[in-house]
């Protein structure tokens, strides 16, 4: 990958929105020659998509998120992907991992409340033949996303915690 793809890409990461004029000036490179470099990277397949850090605590979003730790029995001739394949399927898995450690996959798995997450580890997840085991962290309060660290708001304090 060239030294211009890299730096486009960086420049993307940091903020998806800037324009095309302004990496062209960024990067001192001509505008038409970021605009195909774009358009070649999404072809290839490099940039699939665009996305926006929404901090959840401004925008009244009401839904809740949890990180899974999956510990499964890879399949002899598929591995893990095949199972990993079937678990990115489901709509409420919006990150899905391979890690090392004592669990092979980490999920981030978004709900509209504990109950709903709960439901789908429960009934998706634990039952599939794979799975050996689960282990749930619900995200209490997010700090920093995406790189970018997350305002919080002053009127919310934290419930007072004692020995």
């Amino acid at each position: 990958m060239s030294d211009l793809y890299k730096n486009i890409l960086n420049a993307l990461v940091k903020d998806s929105r800037i324009s095309t004029d302004e990496l062209a000036a960024l990067l001192k490179v001509d505008a038409s020659e970021i605009k195909i470099a774009i358009q070649n990277m999404e072809k290839d397949g490099v940039i699939l998509g665009y996305s926006c850090v929404v901090n959840d605590m401004f925008a009244d979003n009401q839904s809740i998120r949890a990180l899974i730790e999956v510990r499964i029995n890879p399949e002899e001739d598929n591995g893990f992907d095949h199972i990993g394949s079937i678990i990115c399927e489901y709509p409420k898995v919006i990150d899905h991992y391979l890690i090392s450690g004592s669990y092979d996959f980490l999920l981030v798995v978004v709900g509209s409340n504990l109950h709903d997450i709960s439901s789908f580890v429960f009934d998706h997840l634990a039952t599939m033949s794979h799975v050996l085991s689960t282990k749930t962290h619900f995200i209490m309060k997010t700090y920093k996303q995406n790189g970018i660290v997350l305002p919080q708001k002053d009127s919310q304090r934290m419930l007072p915690v004692s020995p």
